[in-house]
């Protein structure tokens, strides 16, 4: 006598229930990285220094949007990571908009893709900590935070070791950055199974522009322009010219065997 098949019409919860709650499930989640991305946002951008702190104790109401959770939040990123900080809240921020507001396009390897973040923000914090902090930063560390510091002059050694390169500190910054921003947005769209995004027929003109406007800033050092200048030609460049490259169809020139 031939078994019975085994089917799901005897399921205590029908299968369009389960649908609807692990539905549900994936929308809690990106809520709470949406969340958790925003308020880190938030208590980034209203810091202020006076705000209680790990370090201060004042009897002062703080000035932070999310109050003494943000006051310390805040304080404890900016000195350990610098500005690196604000990655953390805006690729929460992005994957859980993503999850809520496009669930067509799912989110591939959540897991690896905050196993990657960590990454990212440290070399982040390392490009960062080359860049000449203004004088209202209220930190000594520098933008990079105490990390940025400390791994930008551990590596500045071991360039100096390998290579005999005394000013070792802007090549390890610029190699940071252009890592951050170029190489791993490939290396993060590869180990979880996507296009690489900056490689698409649009976007040739991405890592050389990235490296164009970190030897603007080179250059603009060695000139002894001002910080501002520094910081700002290079961003506007950059923008600008990836804006024409989008809108005109630059691009690089190709091989063909």
């Amino acid at each position: 006598m031939a078994k019975r098949k085994k089917t799901g019409q005897h399921r205590i919860i029908p299968e369009p229930l389960r649908q609807g709650l692990r539905q549900g499930g994936v929308l809690v989640r990106g809520a709470v990285l949406a969340v958790l991305g925003l308020a880190t946002v938030l208590a980034l951008a209203s810091f202020d220094a006076a705000d209680p702190s790990f370090n201060r104790a004042t009897p002062a109401p703080p000035a932070n949007w999310l109050h003494l959770p943000g006051a310390y939040g805040a304080d404890l990123l900016l000195q350990t990571l610098g500005l690196a900080a604000i990655l953390i809240g805006l690729a929460l921020l992005a994957w859980g908009g993503q999850i809520l507001f496009r669930p067509e396009h799912r989110l591939s390897r959540p897991w690896l893709r905050l196993c990657l973040l960590p990454l990212a923000v440290l070399l982040g914090a390392v490009a960062l900590a080359g860049v000449p902090a203004p004088h209202a930063w209220p930190f000594s560390a520098g933008l990079g935070g105490v990390t940025g510091a400390l791994g930008i002059s551990r590596a500045a050694e071991i360039v100096n070791i390998w290579w005999g390169l005394d000013q070792a500190r802007p090549l390890v910054a610029i190699a940071a950055g252009m890592f951050t921003a170029s190489f791993g947005g490939i290396i993060r769209d590869t180990f979880c199974a996507a296009p690489a995004r900056i490689l698409h027929s649009h976007q040739d003109a991405y890592a050389s522009l990235t490296m164009m406007g970190a030897c603007t800033y080179v250059a603009l050092s060695a000139a002894q322009a001002s910080v501002a200048l520094r910081i700002a030609i290079p961003i506007v460049l950059v923008v600008a010219a990836r804006k024409a490259a989008w809108t005109r169809g630059w691009r690089l020139p190709g091989y063909r065997p």
